[in-house]
């Protein structure tokens, strides 16, 4: 039986705003931690990696998804026309654009995958 693990690194990793260094950062770590993890563990684990960008959540209320927090997005409306601009697809990410992405690590389909990480940005960013 193979094991699987995957991380929730973002897109800020690879494209750095104002303001997110600590995210970022955080999120690099994950991405790192993931092709550790897929080094040290294989082949009874498999580390894999979602790395979305904004996808239309609560989190964009300010990271918390707290009720008090509602309409705090505010930060995100500012810069969501130039943000969608960037993105080739012309929409932000809605849940079900990282559910099959998901399923599919999580499946037979991806048992030759490890050390990846998956952008679902909407073809913003292609490293």
């Amino acid at each position: 039986m193979t094991l699987r693990s995957s991380q929730w690194p973002s897109s800020l990793a690879y494209q750095v705003m104002p303001g997110m260094s600590a995210y970022a950062a955080s999120k690099g770590g994950l991405i790192s931690l993931t092709k550790a993890f897929a080094a040290e563990l294989a082949p009874t684990v498999r580390a894999n990696s979602v790395a979305p960008g904004a996808v239309d959540t609560d989190f964009l209320s300010g990271g918390t998804g707290r009720v008090e927090d509602k309409g705090a997005r505010s930060w995100f409306d500012d810069i969501s026309a130039k943000y969608v601009a960037s993105i080739p697809l012309g929409r932000v990410a809605n849940e079900q654009d990282v559910v099959g992405p998901m399923l599919f690590l999580a499946g037979q389909g991806s048992r030759y995958m490890t050390g990846q990480v998956l952008h679902l940005n909407g073809g913003r960013l292609t490293p």
